[in-house]
């Protein structure tokens, strides 16, 4: 109950008779695990695009170039497909950047590690909105549009940082559209979880509020 309670960002001292008595509807079981798995799934996701940001920023090259990125982005493609199974989401979506040539033609990238970063970026986007919609099935479609998202400013470093920012965003409102579907409470009210990031100064990387 105390960990329901906490992540449904009921205040501290709050019981959860009171909750329902307020219409908000408590989760639990199956659905609070995997409330609880998302959360982390966003979470993770947020630190990963954090020092994806600081890294672009005092590297602009860096998106195509560093192995750094790689292993980051790659990080959090597993983490997506990890939450997927948990979450009963079917992927039937390809990762195989072969599979989305005409789209990166489209969007003019030619380079295969700019390509395979941006497959990394754009299948954890798709899997949260996925997830935040109850599950179902991921197909090759829901990736492309996530890729047409991010890829059209993939080759410019300032650009690419404020799609970095608007990922974040997304992840975070993912998560509190799958909340106030389990919890039935609309988003005015103190069950809305926030995870804001502000930029450090001293290493210039996006931290936790």
């Amino acid at each position: 109950a105390a960990d329901a309670a906490a992540l449904i960002g009921l205040p501290k001292g709050s019981t959860i008779g009171a909750a329902e008595d307020r219409g908000i509807k408590v989760p639990e079981g199956l659905e609070l695990a995997r409330l609880k798995e998302f959360k982390t799934f966003v979470q993770q996701g947020q630190e990963v695009i954090g020092e994806l940001d600081a890294l672009v920023a005092k590297t602009p090259e860096a998106i195509g170039r560093s192995g750094r990125v790689a292993t980051l982005v790659g990080g959090l493609q597993a983490q997506a497909q990890n939450f997927a199974r948990l979450a009963g989401i079917r992927v039937d979506a390809s990762l195989d950047p072969k599979d989305y040539a005409d789209t990166f033609r489209g969007l003019g990238i030619t380079d295969a590690r700019i390509q395979g970063n941006v497959i990394a970026l754009a299948f954890p986007l798709a899997v949260s909105a996925q997830g935040a919609g109850g599950g179902g099935r991921l197909s090759d479609k829901d990736v492309e549009l996530q890729i047409r998202r991010i890829g059209a400013q993939a080759q410019d470093p300032v650009a690419f940082r404020a799609v970095l920012a608007d990922v974040q965003r997304s992840l975070t409102t993912s998560f509190e559209r799958m909340l106030e579907t389990a919890t039935g409470a609309p988003r005015q009210q103190p069950t809305r979880i926030q995870i804001e990031f502000v930029r450090d100064p001293k290493t210039g990387q996006l931290v936790p509020k």
